[in-house]
């Protein structure tokens, strides 16, 4: 794979693929043609495992692939994980939600706090109604 000027990244992902999926495929006629086949210059991680599971009939999740690697990137850097770009943006969303669900309770309880205590539910509704309608406005 260096030979068709793959970066060290992609012969790594290379070796886990080989290692962990495709060793018993390696007996196949084409097998290294078929394989090599698969990587594309500027693929995703999601891509090159569609490319692998459509050549080779496998069921690879790019989740669980992209576990092995940053295992393997840790182990590999004294246990300092080196998470790739795609993980690292999932991270943030997941992050991002998160930092808004929480404004999203804070902002329930404001608006029921925001009611007096002698209020029936419905005058509660009432007010946190007002109140949202007020904070989409």
């Amino acid at each position: 794979m260096s030979e068709a000027g793959f970066s060290e990244e992609r012969i790594e992902e290379a070796r886990t693929l080989y290692s962990f999926s495709l060793f018993r495929f390696s007996g196949e006629e084409n097998f290294t043609d078929r394989f090599v086949g698969c990587f594309a210059e500027g693929q995703t991680v999601e891509e090159l495992i569609a490319a692998v599971n459509a050549e080779f009939g496998t069921a690879i999740l790019p989740e669980e692939f992209l576990d092995v690697m940053e295992e393997i990137n840790a182990q590999k850097n004294g246990g300092e994980t080196m998470k790739t770009e795609e993980n690292k943006q999932q991270k943030e969303e997941e992050r991002t939600n998160e930092i808004i669900t929480e404004e999203d309770i804070a902002q329930q309880a404001l608006y029921v706090a925001s009611a007096s205590d002698d209020c029936t539910e419905a005058e509660q509704a009432a007010v946190m109604l007002a109140m949202l309608g007020t904070d989409i406005q």
